[in-house]
């Protein structure tokens, strides 16, 4: 599937060749007739010897007459306009829901993905998402385990990160050490990952997300891994919240960031991370309100040893629907599901098949031989998942 998706991108690829030839070539053809044209038919402006005055007069006057060919008439104009064009359609179609470029900041999918590495991003055969909504057309296959893929994770949506799938909607997943657990097999042979240090088994997640606290069919999959309570606060004069009361007492809370919910099926608006103060109690979290039941909410996350207190057993996390679960190759140097939670398909950008450039970022761009990774030039970036494909 990652060799079907590398010849669509060639034949985009070929289609913004062809809409730039298409127009610039008539527009030759067009300049020239129209020289050849204003050749023939051009008459001299200044009357006849048999002319007279009054008629004269009247030809020096009359509309459109011995006028000077201003810029927009000029066969730069034309060619501006048609590059414009042409700009627009690679640029404002192609990019937008067919092909994207994306580079690698980081060495989270080392060795698959390098720093430095420049890669196409096929955004359309998860299907072309219509902008504001979480609808999507002309889907070709839904993400699949194993895809190599780009999204913009809930917590910072204003980055772009790149994973693998290792899990999808109603798969149960873990980690024992550096073994990735899967519907409660261990998976085997991973040729494609890399072990750099050890880190922490999974889960508990890392950190609190927000958003899949009220996100349907999603709460129920998150919250044995957190704890939620219900609040009541007091506002402040600017509608913040200024102090809540949780187990009987009374919390001074301090505001440390704010984070807006920008999905509109979630009756939530704002999230307040804040830390309480009781005395010499201290708690962290966050804080929202559901607009449709105006009640409060305070979740606090649970720290890995009351985690494993409270699942002496072990656990795993059942991924929600419409929803994947993302790891890095390098799996000792990686923050992605492990760490946020799983990504929603709504965020999903598309699949990375190729890599079109590279350069490495640790060397100076004047020693070119080192600097540009040319061997890394049209490296396939395939589906692969255990031992073999998907």
């Amino acid at each position: 599937m990652a060799a079907a998706s590398l010849g669509l991108a060639r034949r985009t690829s070929l289609v913004a060749a062809v809409i730039l030839w298409a127009a610039l070539g008539p527009a030759l053809a067009t300049d020239e007739d129209g020289a050849s044209s204003a050749m023939t038919d051009s008459k001299p402006s200044v009357a006849t010897a048999d002319a007279t005055p009054e008629a004269t007069a009247a030809a020096a006057s009359a509309p459109g007459r011995d006028r000077e060919p201003g810029f927009r008439d000029s066969v730069t104009f034309e060619y501006i306009q048609i590059i414009g064009v042409a700009f627009v359609i690679v640029f404002g179609f192609i990019r937008p829901f067919l092909v994207e470029p994306y580079k690698i900041p980081s060495g989270s999918m080392e060795d698959t993905l390098l720093s430095g590495d420049r890669v196409l991003v096929v955004k359309f055969l998860y299907g072309v998402k219509l902008p504001g909504t979480s609808r999507r057309l002309f889907s070709f296959r839904p993400p699949r385990r194993g895809d190599v893929f780009v999204f913009s994770p809930k917590h910072t949506q204003e980055m772009h990160y790149i994973k693998r799938i290792t899990a999808v909607g109603g798969d149960t997943v873990s980690t024992d050490g550096q073994t990735l657990v899967l519907n409660g097999e261990s998976v085997g042979d991973e040729p494609y990952t890399k072990h750099t240090r050890r880190i922490g088994d999974f889960p508990p997640f890392k950190y609190l997300v927000p958003y899949y606290w009220e996100a349907p069919g999603v709460r129920e999959k998150i919250e044995r891994f957190a704890k939620r309570t219900e609040v009541e606060t007091q506002l402040g004069p600017s509608g913040e919240p200024v102090a809540m009361q949780l187990d009987d007492r009374t919390f001074t809370l301090r505001i440390n960031s704010r984070d807006r919910e920008r999905a509109r099926e979630i009756p939530v608006r704002d999230y307040y991370f804040v830390a309480g103060e009781s005395g010499r109690l201290h708690r962290e979290g966050f804080l929202y309100q559901n607009t449709n039941s105006s009640q409060w909410y305070f979740a606090e996350r649970i720290v890995r040893s009351r985690f494993q207190a409270l699942n002496p057993d072990g656990a795993s996390f059942t991924v929600p629907d419409r929803h994947f679960f993302a790891m890095g190759d390098n799996r000792g140097n990686s923050e992605d599901s492990r760490a946020w939670g799983p990504v929603p398909f709504d965020v999903v950008k598309g699949k990375a098949v190729l890599v079109y450039w590279s350069t490495n970022p640790a060397v100076r761009f004047w020693n070119i031989i080192k600097w540009l990774r040319i061997g890394r030039v049209g490296h396939r970036i395939p589906t692969q998942h255990g031992a073999a494909g998907p």
